[in-house]
């Protein structure tokens, strides 16, 4: 399912290049605020549903067909309430035809991208990642495909809209097939209680989604009305980057939280050991993986984008400093959800979304789409302090320092062997500091035996002897 997430990221990725190349920057700038309504409506229709769903299911595990057969019609018609809010959203801005044509086909849109949100997450509970995986590559192969050929063909937003809507309703409707064929027969009905509590357990994480979507979503708007849709254009192009290696850890999000919603019942200390272990992976990951980012950028951006797009790079490099707190949030995130606290999780949300717009109203208009970069890290960071707070006062203790400071220190080396070869060219810089913070990596060796342990147990590798 990594694999899968990872490829498709990439493959999206390819297609807003495609995109990029075929399109004026103002119209991917439109392109990039329709699909910024499709995804702002889906969250809105989210309500937590799906991960409330896979949180009973799991919980109560002779329930699950119920809660499952109650999930998929709620997050149906919720969809389909808010494709009708996004109709009147277009109807109301003030939008030259085309455009408001097909912010309207992207507010349809919402409603398949929603519900195949929902079925990722099923297929993982019922163990079927790898389906979910399959099926998930085929569409965005497909999907790139065919936006291709109608952007050759000479057609532009709307058209692309059209492919995506097309291989997003296949998507929905193929993993619906499989979900539904797992379900003993007879099909329960629905019951009223069943949905109110879903609804019950997701509201808290149904906030943190729309919090989120305002969030990540907001920037571009306020750059679209502040610097004008090219603008929206360099932003979009920077935040491809980001996209792609910020979509590392969201499969590790849901493979998990059935998994560890089951050992909290059983067991509510174990959720402290998973904790630590994850941050300290997600830190191992996130910081290295932003500084060779950093350095990567110049040499990607020009090969991929072109001259067109230079003034990107400064804007991808400053983001990618936000990916480590961004890892270690959302994990910290499912882990409330898994113990039963969801209702903390809209809190360090909030306090992100409100540093990001006020920073955002600060910098935006000043800066552009660099300032919305800025605001992007600062809110980051302000959320997983307030995380880190709500985890030591209502959850567990966590050993912070003992966590961080390998990580730190080895991305710091990272970091600085890259500073001294400067003037030698990106490769050059990556190169030195792959083996110069690979090397305090080895030296430093941040993962325990027992952790090494769980890694090889995880994987299904053979597990070596306990030392005495």
């Amino acid at each position: 399912f990594t694999i899968s997430l990872v490829v498709a990221r990439a493959l999206g990725f390819v297609e807003l290049v495609i995109l990029a190349r075929c399109l004026s920057r103002r119209e991917l700038g439109e392109y990039a605020i329709c699909f910024t309504l499709a995804l702002m409506l889906r969250a809105f229709s989210a309500l937590g549903i799906a991960a409330a769903t896979v949180r009973e299911s799991a919980r109560t595990s002779h329930r699950a067909t119920d809660f499952i057969l109650a999930g998929i019609p709620l997050r149906a018609a919720v969809s389909l309430v808010a494709m009708c809010v996004g109709f009147g959203i277009v109807a109301l801005l003030p939008w030259r035809p085309e455009l408001r044509r097909a912010g309207i086909l992207f507010s349809v849109i919402s409603v398949p991208l929603a519900l195949t949100g929902l079925n990722e997450y099923l297929l993982a509970f019922q163990q079927r990642a790898r389906i979910a995986a399959t099926c998930l590559i085929v569409s965005t192969v497909v999907r790139v495909v065919l936006v291709s050929a109608v952007l050759l063909l000479g057609f532009r937003v709307f058209a692309v809209g059209l492919c995506i809507l097309v291989t997003t309703t296949a998507l929905w409707l193929t993993t619906t097939y499989f979900i539904l064929k797992e379900v003993r027969r007879p099909w329960p009905r629905p019951s009223l209680a069943t949905c109110l509590r879903i609804l019950a357990v997701g509201w808290p994480i149904g906030l943190v989604a729309i919090l989120s979507v305002f969030y990540h979503r907001l920037d571009v708007v306020m750059v679209s009305a502040f610097s004008g849709n090219a603008e929206v254009a360099l932003y979009s192009a920077a935040f491809s980057l980001l996209n792609i290696l910020a979509v590392l850890q969201q499969p590790i999000s849901k493979a998990a939280l059935p998994f560890l919603t089951s050992e909290h019942a059983r067991d509510p200390s174990s959720l402290a050991g998973a904790h630590h272990t994850a941050i300290k992976v997600f830190a191992c990951a996130g910081f290295p993986l932003a500084v060779l980012g950093v350095l990567l950028s110049p040499v990607a951006f020009d090969l991929i984008y072109g001259a067109k797009y230079w003034a990107s790079i400064l804007i991808a490099q400053v983001l990618l400093v936000s990916l480590p707190f961004r890892y270690m949030w959302n994990f910290t995130q499912t882990l409330f959800t898994a113990s039963g606290k969801q209702n903390f999780n809209p809190i360090p949300m909030a306090t992100g979304a409100v540093v990001n717009w006020g920073l955002n109203l600060l910098f935006i208009p000043r800066y552009g789409a660099l300032g919305a970069a800025v605001s992007v890290v600062a809110s980051y960071g302000a959320m997983l302090c307030v995380a880190g707070y709500l985890t030591e006062t209502r959850l567990h203790r966590m050993r912070w320092l003992d966590i961080l400071w390998k990580p730190l220190a080895a991305s710091a080396v990272m970091a600085g062997g890259g500073m001294l070869f400067r003037g030698y060219g990106a490769i050059v810089q990556t190169a030195v500091a792959l083996v110069s913070g690979g090397g305090m990596f080895f030296l430093l060796r941040p993962f325990t035996r027992s952790e090494l342990n769980l890694f090889r147990k995880a994987l299904g590798l053979k597990r070596p002897a306990e030392d005495p």
